[in-house]
């Protein structure tokens, strides 16, 4: 079974949630516990994920995301499937654990603060 420690970004502005994702992450792969990390933004107010899509974004640039029936397994303790290019793995929670209100993030390599968050038009 996939560890996993909660990151609530809920109430955070984009570029917060962002640099607090980042800071979580670094820090979830300094422990050295193989812990992923839960990532809980909801799902948007009228369907418009801004945060959601903004962070699944990153992500994508940064990582290989894993997807339906092989999010299950990898939820299950697949270590295999988490083994991916990229400086993370990431699957979406509609995949995972039937949530889309979260994202959860394998830690692989380390991540830098991007003090420029202005390309992500989620606003």
């Amino acid at each position: 079974m996939l560890k996993t420690r909660t990151l609530n970004l809920h109430g955070f502005t984009i570029d917060d949630a962002l640099t607090r994702f980042v800071e979580q992450y670094n820090r979830a792969l300094s422990d050295g516990k193989g812990d992923a990390l839960e990532v809980i933004h909801g799902k948007g107010r009228g369907g418009e994920g801004g945060l959601r899509d903004a962070l699944r974004d990153y992500l994508r640039r940064h990582g290989t995301r894993i997807k339906g029936f092989d999010a299950r397994l990898a939820m299950q303790g697949a270590e295999y499937l988490l083994d991916v290019p990229g400086k993370l793995a990431y699957m979406h929670g509609e995949d995972a654990t039937d949530n889309g209100g979260c994202t959860i993030v394998v830690p692989r390599g380390r991540l830098s603060i991007e003090h420029d968050w202005v390309r992500y038009p989620y606003r």
